[in-house]
């Protein structure tokens, strides 16, 4: 087991130059400076939600304290050295689920500092139990998850002396494009990023989490970027995803469905999904008595115009391309006239889509008239759904696409052929080329199963 660690940062050269001791005159533990630096440097490996954008990351004082003596010595001795900076004020690290909140600072490296990863053995055995810790899953999402984790294994390898070329060829073509301070943070951030991953893929240095929120799952293929996909194989075979079009817009179907509130729609089984209590909040109004008006409210969006025009697209894969052509050029979307596609601002739709969905009803958005007029019922559902807590819609549709993609799909595929190879990225599962069509076909007969609606599908050749 190893630190990762800037090549920038020698400890011991560091101690010499800028020796200091704990209190009482304890004697400074090395290995507790490369822990903290270690955390810092990979704590988006498989989670880009942890690091901002010019590469700040939040470390938890209450678990650094219980593992290093004095911790915050050592943070100020890093500082004070010019390794990393910090904001020095405390953020909020929120479990949505339960809205608790834990004390943390964000941190980054200064930007003088080599950002090639080294590695350095762990010797101290308490810190050793702490990264096997971070790294591993529980024991109950080691057995949810067993037929994703035995695919990380040594055959899954990548072309490190390719990747390393890339990366260098493409972080000196985008430096010479750097006109900002803060263009060159969130570049230096990225290159990190990118070296990281470079290094775990090559040391098959696996790590894997399940966030609290939708119980997604995170893994080195989940962290990965877009642009070293191609340096990925298996068994010396390249990679090729499966993803669903429009997923978040899909799911939404799902849940204008009174079967998935009554519990009866098998596909979903609300007892099983943690999703009881959200379910409750809105469904209930007393603990005897349905609330029967939202289920009338429910059926009548289900069987509505609007529902039945939203459905289609949502199908096809084109509502973002409904929505990008309504905001920008006309009021009658898929007519015959000809037209650019802007594919920054079509990406800013979709995201402003996605956000939409998700986020509080008093948030400003310029989709929120096109929305009110064109799909009245399904805006009807998202008040619904939100009426008691807006974070009620991304937590029902990150479990249900979590079900879908974890329970369903991936269990039996492993299931019916233990010889495919299968990674997840949320909505997309990954697996070896010449398997694309089965797992393509699996995946619409379970979604189609669970929605009633045909899903898209979009394949990507990682090699490509």
């Amino acid at each position: 087991m190893f630190y990762n660690v800037p090549k920038g940062v020698d400890i011991d050269t560091l101690l010499r130059k800028n020796p200091f001791v704990l209190p009482n005159g304890r004697k400074v533990d090395n290995e507790s400076l490369l822990y903290i630096l270690h955390l810092i440097n990979t704590k988006s490996i498989c989670n880009s939600r942890f690091i901002e954008e010019d590469g700040a990351v939040p470390l938890n004082a209450n678990k650094l304290s219980r593992l290093i003596y004095k911790y915050n010595h050592y943070i100020d001795y890093l500082v004070k050295s010019n390794v990393i900076t910090t904001n020095y004020q405390y953020i909020t690290l929120k479990n949505a689920s339960v809205r608790k909140a834990a004390s943390a600072r964000k941190y980054k490296f200064c930007r003088e500092i080599n950002l090639t990863p080294q590695l350095h053995e762990v010797k101290d055995q308490k810190l050793k139990k702490a990264i096997k810790k971070a790294k591993n899953l529980s024991h109950y999402d080691e057995i949810k998850h067993s037929q994703l984790l035995k695919w990380f294994d040594n055959d899954l390898s990548i072309d490190s002396e390719g990747a390393l070329k890339y990366i260098n060829s493409w972080f000196s073509d985008e430096m010479e494009q750097v006109k900002t301070e803060k263009e060159q943070e969130i570049l230096y951030t990225k290159y990190r990023v990118m070296l990281n991953s470079e290094i775990h893929f090559r040391n098959k240095d696996w790590t894997f989490s399940v966030d609290d929120f939708g119980r997604r799952f995170y893994s080195n293929i989940t962290g990965l970027n877009k642009k070293l996909r191609k340096y990925i194989t298996y068994r010396k075979k390249p990679l090729v995803s499966v993803d669903m079009s429009n997923c978040q817009p899909f799911l939404i179907l799902g849940l204008a469905d009174c079967k998935f509130w009554t519990n009866t729609n098998q596909s979903f089984p609300i007892n099983k999904l943690g999703i009881k209590r959200v379910i409750n909040s809105l469904l209930i109004s007393n603990k005897k008595q349905a609330n029967i008006p939202m289920l009338d409210k429910i059926a009548e969006i289900q069987y509505s115009q609007g529902f039945e025009r939203y459905k289609k697209l949502v199908e096809n894969g084109e509502i973002y391309k409904y929505f990008y052509e309504r905001t920008y050029f006309m009021d009658d979307p898929f007519s015959d006239e000809y037209y650019y596609i802007d594919t920054d601002k079509f990406g800013e739709i979709k995201t402003e889509f996605i956000s939409t969905i998700n986020a509080s009803e008093k948030r400003p958005s310029i989709l929120k008239p096109i929305m009110e007029d064109d799909f009245s019922e399904i805006n009807e559902l998202f008040s619904i759904i939100k009426s008691k807590d807006h974070i009620h819609m991304s937590k029902l549709l990150q479990t249900m696409e979590r079900h879908l993609i974890i329970d369903i799909i991936t269990k039996r595929v492993s299931k019916e052929n233990k010889t495919i190879p299968i990674y997840t990225i949320h909505d997309n599962i990954v697996t070896t080329l010449g398997n694309e069509n089965y797992l393509k076909e699996i995946m619409h007969e379970e979604i189609n199963k669970a929605i009633n609606a045909t899903p898209t599908f979009k394949i990507e050749y990682w090699m490509e």
